[in-house]
């Protein structure tokens, strides 16, 4: 990581998709603290059974996602894409992960502004988030940080 990895943390989430059919879904956080033990960098990879792929037939029209932030479209495999979305703005879309609140003792809904990966493999779709500090956010980290998440979704 661009970052040191202060805590790691994971989620197993149980809902029920809009047929009634029980989905998992799998949330690895790994964090940087500031000085004041706030989430400062972030990496988090959210893992989704489906039963298809939903990113199938999707055009990437635009090199700009709806606020201006750069998106580009990779190739996972020789057949299914992986998208990165890169803040290069003072705007991004809405991100969430989940975070568990010590004081009321229950897991709840983040949100929060990060740069984004997705892609779908072998009937699950990942979501990946993570924030770097601006400073560090370059290229090469972006490069970095979609070569960690392909590594991690094909199981190198």
């Amino acid at each position: 990581m661009p970052f040191e990895v202060d805590e790691e943390k994971a989620y197993l989430v149980t809902f029920e998709d809009e047929e009634g059919e029980v989905k998992n879904q799998v949330q690895l956080s790994y964090l940087s603290k500031s000085e004041y033990d706030k989430v400062d960098n972030f990496f988090i990879i959210s893992v989704t059974e489906v039963n298809e792929n939903p990113l199938e037939g999707y055009i990437l029209s635009d090199e700009y996602d709806t606020v201006g932030n750069k998106l580009k479209k990779e190739m996972l495999t020789e057949d299914l894409p992986i998208f990165q979305q890169v803040i290069t703005t003072n705007s991004a879309l809405l991100y969430r992960y989940y975070e568990y609140d010590e004081a009321k003792d229950q897991v709840g809904v983040v949100g929060t502004s990060a740069n984004e990966i997705y892609s779908y493999y072998n009937g699950y779709v990942y979501h990946i988030g993570y924030n770097i500090d601006r400073k560090k956010n370059t290229d090469k980290v972006q490069e970095e940080m979609l070569k960690i998440t392909r590594d991690y979704i094909l199981g190198n």
